[in-house]
């Protein structure tokens, strides 16, 4: 648990059934930056992946991109599913956030380009996170 003068730091997935994106931030900057993919090659490689992450990072929570706008028609069972399996393999919350046009948001910045955009995806999830979280503190 952390005292009042840390900070929480989050770690935003945007969770695919061939890659994974990974980005992290905190409650202190309320900013959020992409990290890395992953290419899933097996679950207990992701999941070994995703422990061994939150350890080294001492991030307290993650946040799990899940499509909500238009969800009655996007089968959601894989996100919760993965989400479900993640939280028996670590000991921190994971909480779903709105990833709806996360993955159009991110090939709007990179443009044409080739690069990844997972790993942007998941900061734009994150950042929505934080922004939500951010803009809930200030109604307190």
């Amino acid at each position: 648990m952390r005292s009042d003068n840390e900070y929480m730091k989050y770690l935003g997935i945007d969770y695919g059934l061939r890659w994974v994106g990974f980005a992290i931030g905190d409650d202190e900057t309320k900013l959020a930056l992409p990290f890395e993919t992953f290419k899933i090659e097996s679950e207990e490689q992701l999941f070994s992946f995703c422990t061994e992450l939150i350890q080294k990072e001492g991030i307290d929570m993650c946040v799990v991109g899940i499509p909500t706008i238009g969800a009655h028609s996007i089968d959601c069972t894989p996100y919760v599913t993965f989400s479900e399996k993640l939280s028996q393999h670590i000991s921190i919350p994971v909480i779903f956030a709105d990833e709806s046009f996360s993955t159009k948001q991110a090939q709007g910045y990179l443009g044409n380009s080739n690069k990844d955009n997972h790993a942007l995806s998941a900061m734009i999830i994150l950042q929505s996170y934080l922004d939500h979280q951010k803009s809930h503190d200030n109604m307190e």
